[in-house]
């Protein structure tokens, strides 16, 4: 890796300064750390929000989604409930998106490669024991979505957007 964060930034010092020998010799004498740090002085600052913000746009459709969550303990891909919040979180404008993601992450953001690359997987589970009336609840570490096995997709929505609504303030890790 020494070896790769050296050769790296005598490209980049090569690509900076014109690529002269002198150039490449003295990059390739520094130690490794001085050259890795160099190689990332070379990010753009749009680049290095990328890497520790992720992606800025949330997209995602409904293929995206069930390829991308996890449904287990007590709901699979065909469960209504399961379909109900793909075919919601499907349609959500990017505002509601973000609040979607800050409530089940605790972050607006998804990580650099979107939604395929957040680890944990986002994972919904039923709440067992739940009705009609009661909220979704997660838990931001494990990306876990706990979702009540509502009658309707219009229930869903209802009970997603006040518990979205009543989580705000609470949950801030971005």
């Amino acid at each position: 890796a020494v070896g790769a964060a050296a050769d790296a930034t005598t490209t980049a010092a090569a690509a900076v300064t014109g690529g002269t020998p002198a150039d490449e010799v003295a990059c390739k004498s520094m130690p490794a750390t001085s050259a890795a740090m160099l190689t990332l002085r070379l990010l753009t600052p749009a680049e290095w929000n990328h890497l520790a913000a992720g992606d800025g746009d949330v997209a995602w459709d409904a293929a995206t989604l069930e390829e991308c969550l996890v449904a287990t303990n007590g709901y699979d891909k065909r469960s209504p409930p399961f379909r109900f919040l793909i075919a919601e979180l499907a349609e959500m404008n990017v505002s509601e998106r973000r609040a979607f993601l800050k409530f089940a992450t605790g972050t607006p953001h998804l990580p650099a490669g979107g939604l395929s690359a957040l680890r944990p997987p986002l994972t919904v589970v039923e709440k067992r024991g739940a009705g009609d009336d009661a909220l979704t609840s997660v838990s931001t570490c494990l990306h876990f979505t706990k979702l009540p096995p509502y009658s309707s997709r219009e229930v869903l929505k209802t009970q997603l957007a006040r518990s979205i609504a009543e989580s705000e303030g609470v949950i801030d890790i971005s």
